[in-house]
């Protein structure tokens, strides 16, 4: 899966979203019969979260370090199919962000690209995470502390949940051998919306992609959005909404020259869910999406 889609997907959404998060076209469409729950802490940070039009799903957020401000986690909105396990869910969501993707919507992995999640398991207020690959934390406080409060802003959203311990390979990382409480004051504004990218996916050797879609980092009211080629050329065909909101998609004929790598530029105007306004003119390169 392309690193960009990986990221886009919420930093973070499975790929099963394409099939099962269904779109939204306007009033062309019946009214949506899917059910999302959102915790409070999503509804906190990204307002109200859009409904699947089928099937029941769970609007969360995940915490990663932010780039340039030190000390502080950004809110990342995630969104699950299945209700069981869903710390467990959450924390393989983290753990896998790919790091150049992530620079985009302004923020770190601590995580080593090797981590693995071993064990997670609650014991009253308290949930112990056992990663492996993180080599000898004990000499990387700093990262430590990362992995801490990564770990810790994304688990405490969940009922009766108020401390956090983290094994590297059975051995607590520094801070969280007692268990390691997040401060709400060390988290910051997610900020205006980002485009993180544009992915097409060709099938059945169609000259023209498929679907060519733009990603937002969350979901998006659309004002005004518009593709072109490099040569000033509009990429035709129905733009819709569609990943819970997250991304624009348009189906173009089969006659217009859409080609793998080529220069997209994307001019857009948006508001998330709480009022967050973002708008610009960006050239992006157009990459392959391997559907799951």
């Amino acid at each position: 899966m392309n690193k960009v889609f990986h990221i886009a997907l919420a930093v973070i959404l499975a790929g099963a979203v394409l099939a099962a998060s269904g779109c939204r076209r306007g009033d062309q469409q019946p009214a949506r019969e899917g059910r999302i729950t959102a915790t409070a802490v999503y509804e906190t940070h990204f307002g109200e979260a859009p409904n699947p039009q089928e099937g029941a799903c769970f609007a969360l957020v995940g915490f990663l370090p932010a780039a340039t401000q030190e000390g502080k986690v950004v809110p990342l909105p995630l969104f699950l199919f299945k209700q069981e396990e869903q710390m467990r869910q959450l924390v393989e969501r983290l753990i896998t962000v790919d790091e150049g993707a992530a620079a985009r919507v302004g923020v770190a992995s601590p995580f080593a690209e090797n981590t693995t999640l071993l064990g997670l398991r609650q014991q009253e207020d308290t949930v112990i995470v056992d990663l492996t690959g993180q080599g000898d934390l004990a000499a990387e406080p700093q990262r430590a502390r990362l992995i801490l409060a990564a770990l810790g802003h994304s688990l405490v959203q969940f009922p009766g949940v108020a401390k956090l311990i983290v094994t590297a390979s059975g051995n607590p990382l520094p801070g969280s051998e007692a268990g390691y409480v997040p401060s709400p004051e060390d988290v910051a504004a997610p900020g205006n919306p980002v485009v993180l990218g544009v992915l097409a996916s060709w099938e059945q050797q169609r000259p023209a992609p498929e679907e060519v879609s733009v990603y937002f980092d969350r979901p998006v009211t659309i004002q005004q959005i518009q593709l072109t080629d490099q040569a000033g050329n509009r990429i035709e065909g129905e733009y819709f909404q569609s990943i819970f909101n997250m991304a624009v998609v348009i189906h173009p004929p089969a006659t217009q020259s859409v080609s793998e790598g080529m220069p997209v530029r994307v001019a857009w105007e948006v508001t998330d869910f709480k009022g967050r306004s973002s708008k610009g003119d960006q050239m992006f390169q157009l990459m392959r999406m391997e559907h799951p």
